[in-house]
């Protein structure tokens, strides 16, 4: 009979040694796991900071596009009051040939006043000259604005599109960061209560 305990006891010492070294190795795959899910989750949380400033850099670039394309159209609106007063001096301007053409049949009575009627027609067409070429240049100015804000239309756009993709990156990425603090909540449990268990066959 004394040789049949102690070989039984024997092989139960073998079984607590063989699960203290299992409950070891899966404390160290506990750990190395719990190692890798801290380092992807501060990565996560970089990545997220960085989508955040980039969203905030997205939203400045929007406020600047959106006051230029106002500064455009402000600059449309005082480009249109300036043709129209470049019309009202077309008007003006036949007026005076029309006066002038009434003030040459009166020629032998107002020679003298003709002389100066002369030299105000020769400064206003001077002055046509000049605002015809701003017209021209306004007209210019005109198109190349309406160009770029069409262009300007299409970056906000594009802007837009690209902030929405971004925000729904950072919904994921926020999913994701939730998930691996469930996974390494789960881990932590896991862990002590493999520690208790140890402890308790310890005892």
């Amino acid at each position: 009979m004394r040789p049949c305990c102690r070989t039984t006891s024997t092989w139960a010492c073998c079984m607590s040694v063989g699960q203290y070294e299992a409950l070891i190795r899966q404390h160290s795959c506990l750990k190395t796991l719990h190692w890798n899910l801290e380092l992807e989750h501060k990565e996560l949380r970089e990545r997220h900071g960085d989508i955040l400033m980039l969203k905030a850099e997205l939203e400045e670039w929007e406020k600047v596009l959106t006051m230029e394309r106002e500064a455009l159209q402000q600059e449309q609106r005082t480009n249109a009051l300036a043709m129209g007063e470049n019309q009202g001096l077309w008007g003006k301007l036949d007026r005076v040939n029309f006066l002038h053409h009434q003030l040459t049949r009166e020629y032998k009575e107002l020679h003298t006043h003709t002389k100066e009627l002369k030299t105000s027609l020769s400064n206003m067409q001077l002055e046509l000259n000049h605002w015809q070429a701003c017209f021209n240049k306004l007209k210019e100015q005109n198109q190349a604005m309406d160009i770029l804000l069409t262009k300007l239309d299409n970056h906000c756009e594009l802007l837009s599109h690209l902030k929405g993709n971004l925000e729904e990156e950072n919904h994921h990425l926020l999913r994701q960061i939730q998930l691996l603090s469930q996974q390494n909540q789960m881990l932590l449990e896991q862990n002590m209560e493999n520690k208790e268990q140890y402890h308790e066959e310890q005892k």
